[in-house]
């Protein structure tokens, strides 16, 4: 996957997807371990995944909104 840069850098787009990347793979992690010790059941997990994705679905439609 690429993605364009501007000037040759990265800019404030790239860290923003890179945050969103790094704490979506820890909120992947953290409620898969706890499932994993039965301290979460998987439906917790799944509804972390479902959360995630809907966040990114919900800011595509706020964005045709606020143009």
């Amino acid at each position: 996957m690429r993605f364009p840069l501007s000037h040759g850098s990265r800019d404030a787009t790239h860290n923003v997807l890179a945050m969103a990347v790094i704490c979506s793979m820890w909120c992947g992690w953290l409620s898969q371990a706890k499932a994993n010790k039965n301290a979460y059941s998987q439906e917790y997990v799944n509804g972390f995944s479902k959360a995630i994705a809907d966040a990114f679905q919900i800011g595509q439609a706020y964005s045709q909104d606020k143009q």
